[in-house]
């Protein structure tokens, strides 16, 4: 007995061609007549019809229209009979789509909060203290080819710069001894780079077979095409566009969101490798005093890949997000992209401050600052534009806010930030070390002349004979105080212009002690300050 239409065999008429009267048998046994299972198994939303209820077309299914296989209504087992083999197929790759998701997004929690475990510091401070090597040679033509395929090959398939581009510095001319010296200093990080990447490389179950059957389709309609009395002059493009319209269906998308959130991750961690590369860059400056020396050169084009392939892949992930459809991803990829050429530009000033050719590069940096502001600002509003104008965005603006223009903002005021410096004469580029801190601290703290009260109190001078004496100024840019480390005047800090110092022993209420400095100077044996202005540092 059919219990959907309820009918038992008496009533159907063996004769007749009509769905109504034919039966199909399921594996479990029980039988039903072609139209109770067509409807069971939603059948209208996989195949086009004609008025009168003949198939004639596949049709792409609405997302998530087969979550779980059709089963009998009767005893619940799976519908797997022929005819509804586009259904149960497309339900069981919904099921494995849905593991897949959840892995990726259960790894990607796990690396975000591995990203935050980092100690970036003292990455920092192990890299800058690396040995130097004696010479460098120029990287071979053949290595910046094999970079810029890796870069390419990675773009074309969605993923984030190569690993091997980050953790092998003989890549990029450095010499073997200074590789492993890298790997071992920044194995943990470069270890959740690859983890991050990994992950960004995952495909869905769904991806797997709707590439398989575009493959299959093209080679199929290609062999067609040749086969033609004259076939067209480019048969390339037909077959694809033909293979595409028979597959039934649009690409999947599921898995992009977190290939794109993979992506941003990725790029998170070369913003920190950046600022270590760019630290090194620093030292080697300061240990070589020779701004055409090939070691600076190396890991200046080296710091420049990073912080570029950084810019690729924000643009990747923006095309991602938009051929997927995803609105909201889309706010968040403008941010991204933003984010990136800002990075980029900064890295390439400090590149320009090492290289020595800051000073006249200074007033095209300043004037390309200023253009890619404005070009941040304008893309933004074109985003909320476009956001807010797509169908279903009504009443969206908070959305609007939260993923764009408040992120955005901060963006913006870190660009005034680097506008500001580049308009002075002076450009505040990678922070010193832990190590080179202490040094100035030895220098200014030297305990033969702080114990020598009478030479103190004749030099009124940056003898430190206690702690209290080293500050920041609102942009965090550290300076020192003498004597007896209170403020007794006001001037402007020499990397940023801001207020500095105060009056009456009072410091400036944007200007704050230096607690890393302080402790610094307490681990090399300066006692506490005696005066009530320097006390609890």
């Amino acid at each position: 007995m059919d219990l959907i239409m309820q009918s038992t065999i008496a009533d159907l008429d063996m004769n007749s061609n009509e769905l109504d009267s034919i039966l199909i048998r399921l594996e479990c046994g029980h039988l039903f007549t072609v139209e109770t299972l067509d409807g069971i198994c939603e059948l209208q939303n996989f195949y086009s019809s004609t008025p009168n209820g003949r198939w004639t077309a596949l049709s792409p299914p609405p997302a998530g229209s087969a979550a779980v296989p059709p089963a009998c209504p009767t005893c619940r087992w799976s519908i797997t009979a022929r005819r509804y083999g586009r259904v149960y197929k497309r339900a069981n790759l919904d099921m494995l789509e849905r593991t897949v998701a959840t892995q990726m997004g259960k790894a990607l929690n796990e690396l975000g909060r591995r990203v935050t475990g980092l100690q970036v510091e003292d990455l920092r401070n192990a890299v800058c203290n690396m040995h130097l090597p004696e010479e460098s040679k120029p990287l071979a033509p053949q290595e910046k080819k094999r970079i810029q395929r890796l870069r390419e090959d990675n773009f074309k398939k969605e993923l984030p710069l190569d690993t091997q581009c980050l953790r092998r510095l003989n890549m990029h001319g450095m010499p073997r001894n200074e590789n492993h010296e890298w790997g071992r200093c920044l194995k943990e990080l470069l270890d959740v780079y690859e983890a991050v990447s990994a992950v960004a490389g995952i495909r869905s179950a769904h991806m797997t077979a709707y590439s398989a059957a575009i493959s299959m389709l093209y080679d199929q309609e290609l062999g067609r095409i040749s086969t033609r009395p004259r076939p067209p002059p480019h048969p390339e493009g037909i077959a694809i566009a033909t293979a595409k319209r028979l597959t039934g269906t649009n690409p999947p998308n599921a898995d992009k969101r977190f290939r794109v959130e993979a992506i941003w991750l990725s790029m998170e961690l070369r913003y920190i490798l950046g600022s270590i590369i760019l630290a090194r860059l620093e030292t080697l400056k300061r240990r070589t005093l020779d701004v055409d020396d090939q070691r600076l050169i190396l890991w200046s084009d080296f710091a420049e890949l990073v912080f570029d392939s950084c810019t690729d892949d924000a643009k990747l992930a923006a095309r991602i997000t938009m051929e997927s459809g995803a609105a909201v991803q889309s706010l968040e990829a403008t941010v991204k992209i933003s984010r990136a050429i800002l990075e980029l530009t900064k890295a390439k000033c400090s590149i320009a401050e090492a290289r020595g050719r800051f000073v006249g590069e200074r007033e095209y940096w300043l004037s390309e600052a200023e253009r890619l502001k404005t070009r941040a600002e304008l893309d933004g509003r074109k985003a909320q534009q476009d956001f807010l104008h797509k169908p279903g965005s009504r009443g969206q603006s908070q959305v609007a806010n939260e993923k764009l223009m408040i992120p955005l903002t901060s963006l913006l005021e870190k660009w005034d930030e680097l506008i500001t410096s580049l308009s002075r004469s002076t450009f505040y580029s990678a922070p010193p070390s832990r190590e080179e801190l202490a040094a100035i601290i030895r220098v200014f703290g030297d305990s033969k002349l702080c114990l020598n009260l009478n030479l103190l109190h004749k030099t009124h001078h940056l003898i430190l004979a206690h702690r209290g004496h080293w500050f920041t100024c609102p942009n965090g840019h550290i300076f020192s105080i003498g004597e007896c480390g209170g403020a007794m005047q006001t001037s402007r800090c020499n990397e940023c212009g801001e207020a500095i110092g105060g009056g009456g022993h009072t410091l400036l209420g944007t200007n704050r002690h230096n607690t890393v400095m302080e402790s610094i100077a307490a681990e090399q044996g300066q006692a506490a300050s005696p005066w009530q202005w320097g006390r609890g540092v």
